[in-house]
């Protein structure tokens, strides 16, 4: 089971202050029975997305995952900001960044295994942010990868990738994990 929220229509939102549209997002994330910060879906479909919600403003949450890639020693290669590319030519966008990161070393490995996964390299996070200013931060599954370019004899290296981008993803998105 998967809950997903469509960003579409989501410029059509009156300009609200910053405090009023997380009172929002509260109210819609506890209305569809997520919390912010809460796993929205573990790769449950053909998207091979792991997503989360944030806790935290558009902004904030990419500043999270570039101090995250930075405290990691990865190295951030770019920022990309969509909405912004969107602006310059006219468009409207609501906020809507790649983050693109990650380590030589371990791609390589990657791409030794199978070279079509350079296609995917390096790492990303996605952050946008879709009807009452709810935050998304999304993932490819490292296993999905795998299944896409048929990635053998790469396990260990994959396994370190998953929990690298596992514990980004949990970070900046202010997850926490239940007790008991």
């Amino acid at each position: 089971m998967s809950s997903r929220i469509s960003a579409q229509g989501a410029s059509c939102m009156e300009p609200r202050s910053q405090g009023v549209q997380f009172f929002l997002a509260g109210i819609v994330c506890l209305a569809i029975g997520l919390a912010p910060g809460s796993v929205v879906g573990q790769s449950t479909d053909d998207t091979g997305l792991v997503e989360y919600v944030s806790d935290a403003s558009f902004e904030e949450t990419v500043g999270r995952i570039e101090a995250a890639v930075t405290i990691r020693n990865l190295f951030l290669m770019r920022t990309v900001d969509h909405a912004a590319a969107a602006a310059q030519m006219g468009y409207e966008l609501s906020p809507n960044t790649v983050v693109l990161f990650g380590n030589p070393r371990v791609g390589s490995q990657i791409m030794a295994c199978a070279p079509t996964a350079g296609i995917d390299l390096p790492q990303k996070l996605h952050v946008w942010e879709g009807r009452q200013a709810i935050v998304h931060v999304a993932y490819n599954d490292p296993d999905w990868l795998a299944e896409r370019h048929s990635i053998h004899g790469c396990d260990e290296i994959l396994g370190r990738v998953r929990a690298t981008l596992d514990a980004i993803a949990r970070d900046v998105s202010g997850f926490v994990e239940a007790d008991g």
